[in-house]
């Protein structure tokens, strides 16, 4: 919850955002390295830390990007493209 009013809100936000892009682009720059460490070992060794390829997993699921709201996809709407004549239908309201 935020305190104050909207434009708190949206300066809030737009804090929390980059820091979420700062982490994210950190954690590729990380995920590069472990990546070659990966990739380094030989395929018959079975002595690679288990602790590190677990925390390798888990940095390659924290370097995929923001998952877009699936609650605010507009669709065609961005395009311009006309839908029809009904814009918004409400029942009960």
């Amino acid at each position: 919850s935020y305190v104050g009013n909207y434009a708190n809100f949206l300066e809030k936000k737009s804090e929390r955002l980059a820091n979420e892009d700062a982490a994210i682009q950190s954690a590729k720059s990380k995920y590069v390295v472990e990546l070659d460490w990966m990739r380094r070992q030989p395929q018959g060794r079975q002595t690679k830390q288990k602790a590190r390829a677990d925390s390798f997993y888990k940095l390659e699921k924290a370097t995929k990007p923001r998952a877009l709201d699936p609650n605010l996809d507009m669709g065609d709407v961005a395009s311009g493209r006309r839908l029809g004549g009904n814009v918004l239908k409400m029942k009960d309201v």
